[in-house]
């Protein structure tokens, strides 16, 4: 598995990769399925200070994450949303991307991240979520 920022040609892929999770509505509060123009169009439009990964094994991409500003964050805080293939869970894709985020989140002059863990997200076991 190789750590790369995201480009324009993986739309369609992170678009395959969100609609399974987008479906299941369990890992995301994003509730309409997306498409590659529209991953495309946020890459562009969220580029401000923002960071696109995507972990990838023989050309499939397994799963994305990105950092951004959020209206609700102070200046010094990235928000971050982290997605992988529902069939690639326990990969430690998740783990890897954050390595390259926090650093590209370092380079942007973020000093902190906020990941907003829905309670219903089934990767929390269930003692976790009674924390979450």
């Amino acid at each position: 598995m190789i750590i790369r920022p995201a480009r324009p040609e993986d739309g369609e892929q992170m678009a395959d990769i969100l609609n399974p999770l987008i479906e299941d509505g369990t890992s995301t509060a994003i509730e309409d399925p997306v498409t590659g123009d529209e991953m495309r169009r946020w890459m562009r439009d969220r580029s401000t200070r923002s960071t696109w990964q995507v972990a990838e094994a023989d050309g499939r991409l397994l799963g994305f994450q990105w950092a951004a500003p959020h209206d609700s964050l102070p200046d010094d805080a990235a928000s971050i949303a982290t997605f992988a293939r529902i069939d690639g869970a326990g990969r430690g894709v998740g783990t890897d991307l954050f390595a390259a985020t926090k650093a590209a989140c370092k380079a942007l002059g973020y000093r902190w991240i906020n990941a907003s863990i829905r309670s219903d997200n089934d990767w929390l076991g269930e003692g976790d979520r009674k924390n979450a």
